[in-house]
């Protein structure tokens, strides 16, 4: 699996790589900082009940709704007709057989499609952590600075450890291959 946050660290570093090791976490330090600034603004300017980038997504969601047929078996159970297909919605387990429902926590467009022919809000149908009020609860912790290197309470016993680069020799490119079979000369 790939981590999004480790590709984006990983493109932006890849010329202070070198730099010692203090340079360079103060450079991911303020990487970071900059980075969840912008969040934050961007989360301060977003005057929707969703963030924006949910808020967009629920929107496309709620075009794509638009042409759906909603027939009510119960009060939260409903079948979603899309051209030949068939969607089965649970809007009190927060559930549509196509699955968005679930794994996106926010509602999918047959799900929204039942919440019109109810006439019934989207908001408690998604995750709170969506919200604009969570997105800058998110935001606003500092990513703190370190003080001058003068200052900092270092232990003797880890001041007199030495540490040495790593032995020189190139690595092959890749995964480096597992051991499968273990043969015994006789």
């Amino acid at each position: 699996m790939i981590s999004n946050i480790a590709e984006s660290l990983n493109a932006v570093t890849k010329y202070v790589r070198e730099l010692p090791i203090v340079e360079l976490l103060e450079y991911m330090r303020t990487l970071l900082e900059r980075w969840m600034k912008e969040k934050l603004l961007k989360a301060k300017g977003t005057f929707t009940y969703l963030g924006f980038k949910f808020n967009k997504e629920l929107d496309d969601n709620r075009t794509l709704s638009h042409k759906l047929r909603v027939r009510a078996l119960t009060d939260y159970i409903h079948t979603v007709l899309d051209g030949v297909r068939c969607y089965i919605i649970c809007l009190e387990n927060k559930r549509c057989s196509c699955r968005q429902f679930q794994l996106d926590k926010l509602p999918c467009p047959h799900a929204l499609a039942a919440l019109r022919q109810r006439d019934e809000s989207f908001e408690q149908y998604c995750s709170p952590y969506y919200t604009r009020v969570n997105l800058l609860r998110t935001y606003e912790i500092p990513v703190n600075p370190l003080p001058d290197e003068s200052k900092w309470n270092v232990p003797q016993h880890i001041t007199e450890e030495v540490v040495n680069p790593p032995k020189e020799g190139k690595m092959k490119p890749g995964r480096p291959q597992k051991e499968r079979y273990k043969t015994y000369d006789e």
